[in-house]
């Protein structure tokens, strides 16, 4: 190339450059003189709103205000992290996470960028630990399955479940039935102690149990149903290989090698 050449192309790459950068200098005065009133206005309620907040609602409600806010003016920074500090009082840790990475894409350079990176990584560890905690609605739906499938004795405390595993099993069986279960969002479930089951036998109550092995009356406290007569208990008999049984029909026990099946049903039992 010669000098003359050098010269004109180094002249037209100064030009360029030049007006690339007023051009985007324009670009930045025109975003900022193109702010409109309602992003002022939106903020002035979003401020207000949270530092007067006192719960989880109120900060919900500061939360919409900042979005509102960020939607009138979506290139301003600051906004987004005033969503997120919002939306973590609001316990919205994930949507807090999003917020102040935008903060970090729009301001590259902040001077606290360190300090939000630390931020970002706390927030994740409560969006963790939120995860891992039912959430409201699931704690009432777990509520009602409990008084759906179970019945707590207001006696002892312990949690039954309401109806028995509905054929005939031996003890290792109806011992295994009781560990494996789940049921109303529980998985702490055993087989009832001989004590335990004469507890909830009622000769008050009076209900009918029919199978193909026969018939019953059975007499055990409302609310919860057997199949059959008789329930395995998680209490040594009194030979070595045996378990106590115990007759709801009659109200007595008796201890029967672990092998036997005929009538034998498992009753879940779960507390101390």
């Amino acid at each position: 190339m010669s000098r003359q050449a050098w010269k004109s192309w180094a002249v037209v790459t100064a030009v360029f450059t030049v007006m690339v950068g007023v051009a985007v200098f324009a670009q930045a005065q025109q975003s900022q003189q193109q702010v409109p009133d309602a992003y002022y206005q939106l903020m002035g309620r979003a401020n207000y709103a949270f530092q007067n907040a006192t719960s989880t609602a109120d900060y919900a409600a500061a939360v919409k205000l900042f979005q509102q806010a960020a939607d009138a003016a979506p290139w301003l920074p600051d906004t987004y992290y005033n969503l997120g500090k919002a939306q973590e009082k609001a316990k919205q840790f994930n949507d807090a996470i999003r917020s102040l990475q935008r903060y970090l894409d729009l301001k590259p350079n902040a001077a606290d960028r360190d300090k939000v990176h630390a931020e970002i990584e706390e927030l994740q560890g409560e969006a963790q630990q939120a995860s891992e905690q039912p959430s409201a609605e699931q704690k009432e739906q777990q509520q009602q399955a409990a008084l759906e499938l179970t019945w707590t004795d207001p006696a002892t405390g312990l949690m039954w479940a309401r109806q028995d595993n509905g054929s005939d099993v031996n003890w290792q069986q109806a011992t295994n039935y009781c560990q494996n279960l789940t049921l109303a969002g529980y998985s702490d479930w055993r087989l009832p102690t001989i004590d335990e089951l004469a507890a909830i036998y009622d000769p008050a109550q009076n209900v009918s149990v029919t199978n193909n092995l026969g018939n019953w009356t059975v007499h055990i406290r409302e609310g919860i149903s057997l199949t059959s007569c008789c329930a395995w208990s998680s209490s040594d008999g009194n030979a070595s290989g045996q378990a106590w049984v115990f007759f709801f029909d009659d109200g007595s026990r008796d201890s029967y090698v672990l092998r036997n099946v005929y009538t034998r049903r498992a009753l879940c039992v779960r507390g101390s």
